[in-house]
């Protein structure tokens, strides 16, 4: 029996021949546990598929093990086990050429208890309740001799490195609800923290596309540079002014389209020189802007259908009809032969006076990038010269080295995140002349790349402010690019694609 004793949530065990998540407690030598009954369930969309047809599909299987709730547009299928919950994900791919996001049973339990592993929990008799702390976790675990706390501080005194991939590894588990050992290595923590908040808000999270059963493989042999940190830096100054304040300014409008400070953004007039024709806006924000304040909606949606497409085309439009749309998207169909830019209707423009406080705080990341940068190498170059070949363990004792190293990191991610984040229509930072802005910029970036890519005879796909490039010649295309924007090469990530 156990009296007011503060344990801290160390596993979780889900069981499903018993229908049944065990939940244990710890602190050195002391334990408890708890069992509840418990039905793992995902939620699925229905916007693409109707009730109807979802009932149809689950026909064959055995009904007994699921129970369906349905609420708007959003069904919610219990299962009497984890693994019946796979085998009615693998239906609706089947049937429907997609699958809902599954999230693993012990995380559902947590998530719908509002726990997380080591949080703390005080228990007296047979009661016990969750507790606020910021003490060490110091809890037992099977495969550790000593209590958590003891090899954590065993490490640090033995193997710093290990000390800190140990203490970032509990951190994850407690603040992503993941376990502390096999968690999922191919999702990031916001990936997997947005997961947990979707599938709290009852939001389902598709894979996939209904209907497209095109049978896609992966593309192999190729390298993903990310331009995300350089679309941040292009939108600052000196290269642009973006900013919730700075663009359209009553005191820097400009007089014609030439100007320094106009923005692909702007609305210039053309003449579209092909019948029946549509195209595929730079910005999906004003793709979708476009289709909801337009007739035939009808025919762009029959379109998106039948092509799988993201986002809304924009059109039809005539031969010799004329129409308003983006300077980015008329600079690249004029170069196509396919449309001609008459006149400037409605300009965009950034202040040329003030600068933005989004800019400011971009080149304040990026000015500190680049001093972290020579600060590292400095120290580098020094201890190697006094420590020899013993250089990597000096530096991994240094607090000051590992503040700086994840500074770096911290850095590179914020300016990595603002594209995507500025750019969702759905989130709450959303400014649409701000965004549509934004993604005109990127575009251009990416424009130039793909001429440089088409130069060097390599093959290139663009996904939103990623390439796809053939490896073999990936890194020769990117330094030219580099070399024509002159800017560090931190700015551009590079990865495998397999």
């Amino acid at each position: 029996m156990l009296h007011n004793t503060q344990l801290f949530l160390s596993r979780v065990t889900y069981t499903p021949d018993k229908r049944q998540i065990t939940a244990e407690f710890s602190r050195k030598n002391d334990k408890a546990s708890r069992k509840y009954s418990f039905f793992p369930k995902m939620h699925l969309p229905l916007e693409k598929i109707s009730r109807g047809n979802l009932l149809e599909a689950l026909e064959d299987y055995d009904v007994r093990k699921l129970k369906i709730d349905f609420k708007g547009n959003i069904a919610t299928i219990f299962a009497a086990t984890f693994s019946d919950l796979k085998k009615v994900n693998n239906l609706l791919n089947n049937f429907f050429n997609f699958r809902s996001n599954l999230i693993e049973p012990e995380r559902q339990f947590l998530l719908g208890e509002k726990w997380s592993y080591f949080d703390s929990f005080n228990f007296s008799d047979s009661e016990f309740e969750k507790t606020q702390t910021t003490d060490f976790p110091d809890v037992s675990m099977d495969f550790l001799s000593d209590s958590l706390e003891e090899t954590v501080a065993s490490l640090l005194l033995n193997n710093k490195s290990l000390a800190k991939e140990t203490i970032e590894k509990i951190v994850f588990s407690k603040l992503l609800r993941i376990p502390l050992m096999g968690r999922e290595e191919d999702k990031s923590l916001e990936e997997i923290f947005t997961e947990n908040i979707f599938f709290l808000s009852e939001k389902p999270i598709p894979i996939g596309v209904p209907g497209n059963n095109t049978g896609l493989k992966p593309v192999h042999k190729k390298s993903v540079i990310d331009f995300s940190k350089m679309i941040s830096i292009m939108a600052s100054r000196p290269f642009n002014n973006l900013g919730f304040e700075t663009i359209n300014c009553s005191c820097c409008k400009p007089w014609g389209k030439e100007a320094k400070n106009i923005l692909p953004s702007s609305l210039v007039r053309v003449n579209f020189l092909r019948e029946s024709f549509y195209f595929d806006s730079v910005s999906s924000n004003w793709a979708e802007a476009y289709h909801f304040s337009n007739n035939e909606m009808h025919l762009r949606e029959k379109r998106k259908r039948e092509y799988f497409l993201e986002v809304y085309p924009s059109g039809p439009f005539s031969r010799n009809s004329f129409g308003n749309i983006l300077l980015a998207d008329a600079l690249k169909l004029e170069q196509e032969g396919l449309v001609k830019i008459v006149s400037q209707e409605t300009p965009s423009w950034f202040c040329v006076k003030k600068e933005s406080a989004f800019s400011s705080e971009i080149n304040r990341l990026y000015e500190s990038l680049l001093i972290l940068d020579l600060v590292v190498e400095k120290e580098s170059s020094s201890v190697v010269a006094s420590e020899g070949l013993f250089f990597s363990q000096f530096l991994e004792s240094k607090p000051g080295h590992h503040y700086r190293k994840t500074l770096d990191k911290t850095i590179s991610r914020l300016l990595s995140s603002f594209p995507k984040l500025l750019t969702n229509s759905s989130g709450r930072f959303f400014n649409k002349d701000f965004a549509i802005g934004l993604e005109s910029i990127n575009s251009l970036v990416l424009k130039d790349f793909e001429e440089i890519a088409k130069n060097s005879q390599t093959r290139v796909t663009f996904k939103d402010s990623t390439a796809l490039v053939d490896s073999s010649s990936f890194m020769s295309a990117s330094k030219e690019f580099r070399d024509l924007y002159r800017v560090d090469k931190r700015l551009l990530s590079f990865s495998k694609s397999f």
